[in-house]
């Protein structure tokens, strides 16, 4: 389509407030005229692409974000919480890397009893003022920046609303993995 794309390395936040694996999350620099960051795959992030050299506050799906740089020449990615404060979501390089540098981190959040992906079910899907997402025990929705939590009742709560929010039937004659 001839855009220029180059894949990056995004570092997520781990408990202790550094950084955690490498190669953890891949996001895209695409150049046109200007620089953007395109990252539809992080959770509740954005789906909009960013002005990559823009400092301001950007305007997402009804959420602002911005990039800064900080004291070590790492770029940062920002996300404005309802209450008007900011939450730091992950840092990252213009170093350019390659999708297969992902596998690693990819292997260990689909097979490692620590990863949240094994320990929990989630299903999450855009919406168009926002986000859904289907996680134990909770619906949460996110419309123009506010979250809504909804507590769902056991199995037949998720099922239902498994199948009433992202068209899936689970099929009861499969035996449970555990």
């Amino acid at each position: 389509m001839g855009f220029r794309v180059t894949v990056l390395n995004a570092l997520i936040p781990d408990s202790h407030n550094g950084c955690g694996m490498d190669f953890d999350h891949p996001i895209l620099l695409v150049k046109l005229q200007e620089r953007w960051i395109v990252d539809v795959g992080f959770g509740d992030a954005c789906r909009l692409p960013l002005r990559l050299d823009e400092r301001g506050e950007q305007m997402g799906v009804g959420v602002g974000y911005r990039i800064s740089t900080d004291e070590d020449g790492r770029w940062r990615f920002w996300e404005r919480l309802e209450n008007g404060e900011w939450e730091f979501y992950y840092a990252f390089t213009l170093r350019p890397c390659l999708l297969s540098d992902f596998g690693e981190a990819c292997r260990y959040y689909e097979t490692n009893p620590r990863s949240s992906f094994t320990q929990k079910r989630i299903c999450s899907r855009a919406t168009p003022d926002g986000h859904l997402s289907l996680t134990e025990g909770r619906l949460i929705r996110v419309r123009d920046g506010r979250k809504e939590e909804t507590p769902l009742a056991g199995e037949a709560g998720f099922a239902l609303a498994l199948r009433e929010h992202f068209d899936i039937a689970l099929d009861e004659t499969i035996p449970n993995q555990e």
